[in-house]
């Protein structure tokens, strides 16, 4: 308790608690980088952040949805609530940078703004969704992701008593509640995207087993709670007291929780005598009847919060108060009326003429309290929150390291950012925009190549440059390559100068044309799938596709035979720029055409081009 508010106010306990978080995030996000760098050394940093974080901030999260049943079902894991708070705003930075890194990667420097982007990019897939339910896999996981970051966001922003004292504790505990709906969030957000994309099994065993444990621990909690708020009907009598437990049951300087009706009552025992209080705390609504005596004062088990016991007033300088009843002792039991005493009330309590009732009742040992502003723990708990704090320590790094070892391997394309080109050659609009490369030497019969062209960003090569169609010219950029596809990303989207007209041996063969086509294949951009971007294909990455797709980045259809890809270019029926929904990318499309093959790359003059599940399928 506090009677000011500080940003944050360290003791030494909290920085014990933080600092085994820090090292919580760095071994795990340093075990997971490391292996996947020797395992997968293709693989991006971008790709690296966003997967590391991603997985953390899943662990960390169910971490803490552990925290409050474990507490409940056994008191030595209650200071780990103390401090919780501070694992839930590590959570929001945790996801916050992977959401940063994901929002750049396939969102920003696109043609729509990128957060509407995040919302609309799939807009047509929800519509169909309502007519079509196996179409249901296609439902967008980033706006699942979106709410659970802005729930967490609201919690790590409103986690300061300032904010509990302004909102009241009723609805500071709702809005905190919806944890729960930002972890849903997050599982569904996991189902549609990361798990549609990578097939191992380890996964969804990593992320569907944390979900049960906590499940699990919350039904234990609740039946243990139902368990101990159980409690026969009692007559009412004519004064209105009713019978709440025996003497014996409410031990020196120890809390006794009791129901009485739908009321929960907190009895403790004082210097020899008696006092009822109500059990609920005015912080966040703590089981006081939990609690223990400190410095005279009823002591909230959960984060302290004090309270005299003989008016329910906290001490000065505090102004808190929970109301307290009248209690009689009745033929070696206690009785409790349930009308509070009016406020500002001195409660006598009752007197107990035996003193000496153990601090141990059950064989049960009671003496072991711990709030996180005192000192030092007792052993009991201090042994159990370092072994707590070691299993994470070794837990948390051995599954993010199980977590890179299941990747599946990423592409191959390679993207040579920062390294510029000056390339010469012959620019030419159709089929895709492309510089053409001559050979240096005709007589040996090399051929030449075509290098594809785009612009920065998720954008083609602008329609100005048609002007320069068929003219030599120099452009410069930066590599993109996989296999024997290559591309140019400008370093200016400004019209290159021509530097001559063409001569004859610089002019790009015919085309050859290799026959009729009917193939299957996923809808990929070209520019990403040659290696910007690794992995370049599937679900994860569809928003980035149709971002890019949209921006005039040549389209293509991946085939895969057995362990081979092949990207091979789309364009319209006679070579101009194909017209079609973008929406597709990402998708299984059919596409029947024509195959026709440049130096440097194949493509297809598309005939018809449709979403291959919305194709009739026969039943046996």
């Amino acid at each position: 308790m506090s009677t000011t508010y500080h940003a944050v106010h360290w003791n030494r306990q909290k920085r014990i608690y933080d600092g085994v978080i820090l090292a919580l995030a760095l071994s795990a996000l340093a075990t997971f980088s490391a292996l996947t760098v020797v395992l997968y050394p293709e693989a991006t940093v971008e790709t690296l952040i966003m997967r590391g974080t991603a997985f953390l901030a899943l662990f960390l999260i169910q971490i803490v949805l552990c925290i409050g049943p474990l507490a409940r079902l056994s008191p030595r894991f209650l200071p780990l609530l103390y401090n919780r708070r501070h694992l839930g705003v590590t959570i929001f930075l945790v996801a916050s940078v992977h959401a940063a890194i994901a929002i750049i990667q396939h969102h920003v420097l696109g043609d729509t703004f990128p957060l509407i982007s995040v919302f609309t990019s799939y807009a047509a897939d929800i519509q169909k969704v309502f007519t079509d339910f196996s179409g249901i896999r296609n439902i967008p996981f980033e706006p699942f992701g979106a709410l659970a970051l802005v729930i967490l966001y609201l919690m790590a922003v409103t986690s300061h008593d300032f904010w509990l004292r302004l909102l009241g504790a009723s609805t500071w505990k709702l809005l905190h509640m919806l944890v729960y709906v930002a972890y849903g969030a997050l599982l569904v957000h996991v189902s549609l995207g990361f798990l549609q994309s990578e097939l191992s099994i380890v996964y969804p065993l990593f992320i569907y087993t944390g979900f049960f444990l906590v499940v699990i621990l919350h039904l234990l909690a609740s039946f243990r709670g139902r368990r101990d708020d159980a409690s026969p009907a009692k007559p009412q009598p004519e004064d209105g007291f009713l019978d709440a437990c025996a003497i014996d049951s409410v031990r020196e300087g120890w809390g006794t929780a009791v129901r009485l009706g739908k009321r929960k009552v907190a009895l403790y025992r004082s210097e020899g005598r008696i006092f009822a209080l109500s059990g609920v705390c005015r912080h966040q609504g703590g089981p006081i009847g939990e609690g223990r005596l400190l410095d005279g004062c009823v002591t909230c088990p959960w984060h302290g919060w004090q309270y005299k016991p003989e008016t329910g007033d906290s001490p000065p300088p505090f102004n808190e108060h929970i109301p307290t009843y009248p209690v009689e002792l009745r033929a070696g039991r206690v009785f409790v009326n349930p009308v509070a005493n009016p406020r500002g009330t001195v409660a006598e309590g009752v007197s107990v003429a035996d003193t000496s009732a153990s601090l141990e009742h059950g064989g049960t040992p009671r003496e072991e309290f711990y709030i996180g502003y005192l000192k030092s723990a007792p052993p009991g708990i201090q042994v159990a929150l370092n072994a707590t704090g070691l299993f994470l320590l070794m837990a948390c790094p051995l599954l993010m390291a199980l977590a890179a070892a299941a990747q599946s391997g990423f592409d191959y394309g390679r993207f040579e950012f920062g390294s510029h080109y000056a390339l010469e050659g012959v620019f030419y609009e159709a089929p895709v925009p492309a510089l053409y490369i001559a050979p240096k030497s005709i007589e040996k019969g090399v051929p030449g190549q075509n290098i594809l062209l785009c612009s920065p960003g998720k954008f083609g090569i602008p329609e100005s440059w048609a002007k320069i169609d068929g003219q030599r010219v120099q452009i410069a950029g930066s590599l993109v390559y996989r296999d024997e596809i290559v591309m140019l990303e400008v370093a200016d989207t400004a019209i290159p100068e021509v530097l001559s007209a063409p001569n004859a041996h610089e002019r790009r063969p015919k085309t050859i044309e290799l026959g009729p086509v009917n193939l299957v294949g996923e809808l990929v951009d070209t520019k990403c799938f040659l290696g910007v971007m690794r992995p370049a294909t599937g679900k994860v990455h569809r928003a980035c596709a149709i971002r890019c797709l949209s921006g005039g980045i040549p389209p293509s259809i991946l085939v895969k035979s057995g362990d081979h890809d092949t990207a091979i270019l789309l364009t319209g029926p006679a070579g101009e720029a194909l017209q079609y929904d973008v929406v597709l990318a990402g998708l299984q499309v059919r596409v029947a055409g024509t195959l026709y093959r440049e130096n440097g790359f194949d493509y297809i003059r598309v005939e018809s081009l449709h979403n291959y599940a919305d194709e009739p399928r026969q039943v046996d």
